[in-house]
């Protein structure tokens, strides 16, 4: 799939203090999501497992650390859902390719406040059954 580029900016720096409150806030949030038997996105897992490691390895503790490692971990993380050209790019093929192949109902496609997606697991589907 396409290489996405970060969604952190290169140079953010971050405290002890707030690296500690960022922790307690996302681990009540996936809690909450948790006990509503929601979805868990990968990245807040991610991201609490690396401020966590920060803060209890001291590295936080010296003032201000930089989120350059976060955004290198957030590029790693596996996207769930690709937009048409990054579908077409990623099955060679010409963009409305894509798009005919989710008119015909071949590919289906989700919406999100970013435009229509369509899932990993859709265009996994898709080649295997080689529609």
């Amino acid at each position: 799939m396409p290489a996405e580029s970060s969604p952190v900016p290169a140079l953010v720096w971050l405290d002890a203090e707030l690296a500690g409150h960022l922790v307690l806030a996302i681990d009540a949030h996936v809690g909450r999501l948790r006990s509503l038997q929601a979805c868990v996105p990968v990245v807040l897992s991610h991201l609490a497992t690396t401020l966590r490691e920060w803060t209890q390895a001291g590295t936080a503790g010296q003032g201000r650390t930089s989120l350059d490692k976060l955004a290198e971990a957030l590029q790693r993380v596996p996207r769930m859902a690709y937009t048409y050209q990054e579908t077409a790019d990623s099955l060679g093929v010409h963009v409305r390719t894509v798009t005919r192949a989710v008119e015909a109902g071949h590919l289906r496609a989700v919406k999100d406040a970013g435009g229509p997606r369509i899932a990993v697991s859709e265009i996994e589907r898709y080649l295997r059954e080689g529609s």
